[in-house]
Order: structure tokens, then C-alpha cells, then sequence
């Protein structure tokens, strides 16, 4: 009798639901045109979050014996702790953060639970990136030719003329966004490419070719329109897969060899569009490298490298470098408020300190090379092949080798070898977790649930097919008792999501009613009071409030405002608090700091220190009172004792 095969995955719902809620999970986020004040791309946020719960209601199975592996579920646990405990006082980011560990989870288990499971849950998010990449073009074509936007409200302006933005209004963000399209459109497409057979195989393969060069122009059209320099470095990577990847069709490989050729040549005649056209194409400027090619990031990491030396073992604490920065002594800082120090592994180390950042990033390391196995993904093993290479158990699909394109398994090896699968997702996992990484780099995109969640999805993918694919094969192995109940918490906590995401949206409100009032009726102080109650966004409020009428409120009400982000106005309130309170010390220390910036609306806060002062306080609640003029000759005190005094 033979040995029961590995229990396949089952999804609970049918393949059209997966790819409405892949559809969902990808493309919504990133193509709302609407936006929320105080925060712009919340609702983008919000729509990521109640669509991956979407998607972990209905993409809950049945874990084998492989996927219900201790070490996965150890891994959820430590994440989700991890998670609340260093996002304990903002509420918000831990909802996140809990839903992308809750993604890696899910994914990992699903993925892990047979050799072709990884393949069948990538399918729907290939095609959906495949998807949202193409409605980024159309949102950028549209910003480009019509800065203010258009089709009837379905895209936003642009910010800058000349340049595309996306529905994100974040040029860097739309081009990481269609590089992940590239990606898995490379994948899926291939996929189709192979499957093609028969007599027809050439011209099925012709019209794959022919849709696969137009989107991937597409993409890199609006790509150049993006004016992304970090979109430009990552199309390395691509040529990169192009050159190692020996699995990808010979004409798709050398389409995405040529991917940043195409990319200049595209750059170049929309630059040149742009001139007959009379109008502006900032990617022609931001390619000239006059000035600071850096956008301030090489001041800002300088200065969060001092930071760093000055916290080296627990770091200034989690949330807190847009605090510590601003509060800290630095001549040199650039002009803009920075809540994050533009690049990943310093923003961990001087947040949580240098031992537990490498702990971190090595724990994170040491994990994907114990999956490695997924890069080649679980060894197939072709039945009798007919001459010409075609598996009768999969009518129409011929087995090839992925090491030798265009040759047959049958026309190599006798039946019953093992080869790797070329269809397996692993290579295109790892290419987009890279496109992340490296903007990571420059920025802080992971931050955001759009990109949070499809990464947590990747890294779960990655982590459960290399569990499969270096898993022995299991003899008479049945589904563990606890199979159920993980697949039903799986489902709650799809619902809990899709719930938290309501009731955040709802939240939001009582907030949004503070800067953009339904009416006129309900009086400014009312609408603060009720936002301040929230207990996501109450920061927001009590912003509102510090900086109406800084001397009348509590300094305790600057408390969540400072911990959030801090700005011209938040500063300018705070000195004149304190002074009034007679922190005179201390009012003092913030004005010194508010003068490192250097911006019109921090000189035109202080005052006039070359005629006759007056002793009193500016009636301007933006203005400063002559004391102010003492800031020069005043002491710089540590940035926790300006902040201790927001109790």
C-alpha cells in the first residue's frame, strides 16, 4: 500500500474569492484617490488592513503535519508579542504591526502545508500586483498629463507638476510599487509560458511575449515619470534576477535584462514630450546631481549616528528619534522635521540599541537561510512523459528542465527524477523582498501597511516553502488535533481586523471633524474635546489644542503631540508654555533648538531682538515674547528633561 501523499492545501474559499481578495489586499490600498486630514494616506492604511483580514478569512486551510510546525508558531508569538510591547504607547502602529505578524503567520502556515502550496497561494497576488501596477500607470499618465488629476475624481493631484505621484502622493512609494508589479508579472507570466503546449505553443507563447513587453514597458514608463532615483537603483536588482535566474523563459529573461536600458530610453522621450509640450518632467532635473543628490539624508544620518553613540545599548526608545532628534543639539541638522532617520537598520539601532537591533537582524537572517531551501523550491517528480515531453497527469504541460530552457525532462533524465520546480515563487519572493530592503534604505516604506502587509506575506511564503521543500516526506501522517483551532483563529483574527480597521476609520472621525468640520455649527473647542477622547488619534487634538492656546492648557496635553511628531508650530507652543509656567530654562532650550532649523516660519516665530523689547507675551500664539531673544546666550539641556515636564 502506498504511503499517503502530503495533505494539499484546501482553501475555504473558491480560487474567484482569492483573487477578489488578493485584488483587494494589493491593488485599493494603493489606488484610493481619497485622502483624510490630519494624516493623508490613513485611509490607504486603514483599506490595507480590513483587506488582509479580508483575505485571512477566506484563505484559511487545514495545516499538515509539515505546516503546523512549533517554529512557526513560535515565530507568530514572539512577533505578536514583540509587536505589543514595543508599540504599547501608539496604539495604531501596534494594530499594525500585530496584522503583519498575523500575515507572516498565516502565510507560513498555509505555505508550509505541501510541496505546491507556495505556488497556489502566490498565484492570485502575482496577478493582483500584476493588476495594481497597471492602474499605478493609469494614475500616473493621468497626473502627468493633468496635474490637477481627473476620470472623475478616481485620481489624485499631483503634488508637483511634472511628475507622477501615484494615488499615494509619494513618487517613491509608486515606483516601489510598480517594481513589485514587475516582479510578479516576471513570475506569473512565466508560468504561462511554460504551460503552453501542443501545435499552438508558439503563438500562445508569442502573445504571452507580446503582453509581457507591453507591461513591462508600462511600467517602466511611469516608473520614469515617477522621478524615483531609489526606483532607478532598484531596477538593478531586476537585471540582477535576469542574469542569475536561469529558470525564466530566454525572451521574458532578456526583456528584464534590458529592463533599465528601456527605462532610459522612456525617460528620454518623455523628457523630450515634456519640452514639446512646454511643460516641466522633474525626473530630467532630479538626475542631474547638482546640490544635495542625498534629499538630507546623509545630515540626517549623521546626526542619528550621534544619537546612536550617545544611546548605544538601549537607544533613545522605540517611537522616539522624531523626540530625541529635535530636542538634541545639532548645528548642522537639515531644515526638514524628520520622524525617521531614512534607513532601516539605523532607525531599529538607535531606537532600540545597537545589541538588540543585531539581534534582531540576525535572528531575521539566520531564519531565511534556514528556509534557503526555498530559492529552488520542493523538488517535482514527472510521471511517463510522451516524446514530446508532455506529463499526462497534467494534460497539456510539458515538464522542462529548469536548468536547461527549452529541453524536456524526458529528452534528459528517465522518469522518476526529481527537479526543481520551475514554477515555484521563491526567486520572485526574494527579488521583491529585496526592492524592499533597498528602499528601506532610503527610506521608511515598511511603515506603511500597504507595504508592511505584502512583505509580511512574502516573508511567510519565503519561511513556508523552504519548510516544505526541505521537509522528508510524511508516512501515514494525518492532520494534527490542533489543526482546527489554527484554522479558526486564523478566521478570527481575519475578522478582527477587518473590525479594527472599522472602528479605527471610525475613530479617525472625531478627529477629522477638529481640521475639516462637517459644519460650522459645533463650536472649534467642542470638536477638540471629542477628539482628544480618541484613543488612536487623540494626538492629533491635543496638537490642535497645545497650539491654539499654549499658556491656558496643561503641559500634559503636549505630551502625546511631542511623542508623535514635532514641527514649527508644536515648538513654538511648548517654549511659550514652559516660559509661562516659569521653565525659563527650559523655554529657552527649545527656542535654541527651533533656531537649528533654519526655516521661514521658525524666524518669523522669534522675535525682534534689535529694538525695544516688550516684557510681556506676543498675542500672536505663533509668535514669541522678547524673552525668547535670551536663547543664544541660554544652556542646552538634555532632550528627556524637556520632554519629562509633558507629564
Amino acid at each position: 500500500m502506498n504511503a499517503p501523499e502530503p495533505q494539499p492545501l484546501t482553501p475555504s474559499a473558491a480560487p474567484a474569492l482569492m483573487q477578489a481578495a488578493a485584488l483587494l489586499s494589493l491593488a485599493l490600498p494603493l489606488l484610493l484617490p481619497f485622502s483624510t486630514v490630519p494624516d493623508a494616506v490613513l485611509v490607504h492604511q486603514l483599506a490595507a488592513v480590513a483587506a488582509w483580514g479580508l483575505w485571512l478569512l477566506l484563505s484559511a486551510a487545514g495545516p499538515s503535519p509539515i505546516g503546523s510546525s512549533p517554529g512557526l508558531t513560535l515565530t507568530f508569538l514572539t512577533g505578536l508579542l514583540a509587536a505589543i510591547a514595543w508599540q504599547a504607547q501608539q496604539a495604531a502602529q501596534a494594530g499594525v504591526l500585530v496584522a503583519a505578524a498575523l500575515v507572516l503567520w498565516a502565510t507560513a502556515r498555509q505555505a508550509a502545508a505541501a510541496p505546491g502550496a507556495a505556488r497556489e497561494l502566490a498565484r492570485p497576488m502575482a496577478r493582483a500586483w500584476t493588476a495594481a501596477g497597471l492602474g499605478c500607470v493609469l494614475v500616473a499618465g493621468v497626473q502627468m498629463l493633468s496635474p490637477e488629476g481627473g476620470l472623475g475624481g478616481l485620481v489624485s493631484p499631483g503634488t508637483t507638476p511634472g511628475r507622477a505621484v501615484g494615488n499615494m502622493r509619494q513618487p517613491n512609494h509608486l515606483a516601489t510599487a510598480l517594481i513589485c508589479a514587475m516582479v510578479w508579472t516576471v513570475w506569473w507570466m512565466a508560468e504561462v509560458w511554460r504551460a503552453a503546449h501542443g501545435p499552438r505553443a508558439p503563438r500562445q507563447r508569442a502573445q504571452v511575449l507580446l503582453l509581457f513587453a507591453i507591461s513591462l514597458a508600462a511600467l517602466l514608463a511611469a516608473l520614469a515619470g515617477s522621478g524615483s532615483r531609489t526606483g532607478a537603483i532598484s531596477l538593478a536588482l531586476l537585471l540582477a534576477w535576469a542574469l542569475i535566474d536561469r529558470r525564466l523563459p530566454g525572451p521574458m529573461r532578456l526583456l528584464l535584462g534590458l529592463g533599465p536600458l528601456l527605462y532610459g530610453g522612456l525617460a528620454l522621450a518623455l523628457s523630450a514630450w515634456a519640452r514639446a509640450r512646454q511643460s516641466g518632467f522633474v525626473a530630467a532635473d532630479r538626475f542631474q546631481f547638482d546640490g544635495d543628490i542625498s534629499s538630507s539624508r546623509f545630515a540626517i544620518w549623521r546626526n542619528a549616528l550621534e544619537l546612536l553613540a550617545a544611546h548605544p545599548w538601549t537607544g533613545v526608545g522605540w517611537g522616539r528619534f522624531n523626540l530625541a532628534w529635535t530636542f538634541s543639539p545639532f548645528p548642522d541638522r537639515p531644515t526638514a522635521f524628520f520622524d525617521h532617520s531614512h534607513n532601516l537598520p539605523l532607525q531599529l539601532a538607535v531606537e532600540i540599541g545597537l545589541p538588540a537591533t543585531l539581534l534582531l537582524l540576525l535572528a531575521w537572517l539566520a531564519l531565511m537561510w534556514q528556509r534557503r531551501a526555498a530559492w529552488r523550491g520542493s523538488p517535482v517528480v514527472p510521471g511517463p512523459v510522451d516524446r514530446a515531453g508532455l506529463d499526462p497527469d497534467q494534460p497539456g504541460r510539458a515538464v522542462a528542465d529548469p536548468d536547461q530552457p527549452g529541453r524536456a525532462v524526458a529528452d534528459l533524465d528517465p522518469p522518476g527524477r526529481a527537479v526543481p520546480d520551475p514554477d515555484h515563487p521563491g526567486r520572485a519572493v526574494l527579488v521583491m523582498l529585496a526592492v524592499l530592503i533597498v528602499h528601506s534604505q532610503l527610506e521608511y516604506p515598511l511603515w506603511y501597511a500597504y507595504f508592511l502587509l505584502p512583505a509580511a506575506w512574502a516573508t511567510g511564503l519565503w519561511l513556508g516553502a523552504g519548510a516544505a521543500a526541505a521537509a522528508r516526506p510524511v508516512v501515514g501522517g494525518t492532520a494534527p488535533p490542533q489543526a482546527p483551532w489554527l484554522q479558526g483563529l486564523q478566521r478570527l483574527a481575519g475578522v478582527l481586523l477587518m473590525l479594527g480597521a472599522v472602528m479605527a476609520a471610525m475613530d479617525h472621525r472625531r478627529v477629522e471633524r477638529v481640521f475639516a468640520p462637517a459644519d460650522g455649527r459645533q463650536p472649534l473647542d467642542e470638536r477638540i474635546a471629542r477628539g482628544q477622547l480618541s484613543p488612536l488619534f487623540g494626538h492629533h487634538a491635543d496638537y490642535a489644542a497645545a497650539t491654539l492656546a499654549p499658556e491656558q492648557v496643561p503641559l500634559a496635553v503636549f505630551g502625546r503631540p511631542l511623542d508623535h511628531l514635532i514641527d514649527v508650530r508644536l515648538m513654538v507652543a511648548y517654549a511659550r508654555a514652559l516660559h509661562a509656567r516659569g521653565h525659563g530654562p527650559e523655554a529657552l532650550a527649545v527656542v535654541r533648538r527651533l533656531k537649528e532649523f533654519r526655516r521661514v516660519e521658525s524666524m518669523r516665530a522669534l522675535p525682534d531682538c534689535r529694538g525695544p523689547r516688550s516684557a510681556g507675551a506676543s498675542p500672536d500664539p505663533q509668535r514669541l515674547g522678547a524673552w525668547a531673544c535670551a536663547a543664544d546666550i541660554a544652556e542646552d539641556l538634555d532632550w528627556m528633561r524637556l520632554r519629562a515636564l509633558a507629564r
